[in-house]
């Protein structure tokens, strides 16, 4: 990771036990957006997109992570290990992704490449469809012709943030 440029910061959140490192990109006056990626990614590879979601009215706070979704099982088996016959419920609290989107309050963008042949976009939609979120406070998008590494790639992309940026949380 290098250092953060002018107008962001490297921060540290403990969580039971671990770390997680973020980078925060702020400017008075915008909200956040809270954008998680995976593939291997450092939180410094969003430095260069940082004007783009600005545009679209966006600050953002960047953290590298890997989502089970709807299947956690999934999840440890492309990690390596073989996963239990079941995750007792303390598990399935600290590693359910729909368990956690649920708990959100604020305004849900999903998006998935329609094409990605490393975690199925079926995931991603079964997921949106079950955050339960009201009406109106969510959105999600598999852009056509897009896979797992270059959805960011879509116009679609950056499009559909501004759409988030106008809904209300509720």
């Amino acid at each position: 990771m290098t250092a953060p440029p002018e107008g962001a910061r490297d921060v540290r959140v403990p969580v039971d036990g671990a770390e997680l490192r973020a980078r925060r990109y702020r400017r008075a006056g915008r909200p956040t957006l809270l954008r998680f990626h995976g593939n291997g990614e450092v939180v410094s590879d969003d430095d260069a997109v940082v004007p783009e979601f600005a545009r679209v009215g966006f600050d953002l706070t960047v953290v590298v992570f890997e989502s089970g979704f709807l299947d956690l099982a999934g999840l440890v088996r492309r990690r390596g290990p073989s996963p239990p016959t079941a995750f007792s419920d303390d598990e399935l609290e600290a590693f359910d992704g729909v368990r956690k989107l649920r708990r959100g309050r604020a305004p849900l963008l999903v998006l998935h490449g329609a094409e990605d042949r490393a975690i199925s976009a079926d995931e991603a939609r079964e997921a949106h469809r079950l955050t339960a979120r009201p009406p109106g406070t969510s959105t999600s998008s598999s852009p056509p012709g897009r896979g797992h590494s270059d959805v960011s790639a879509s116009p679609v992309y950056r499009d559909a943030f501004a759409l988030v940026r106008a809904r209300p949380t509720r």
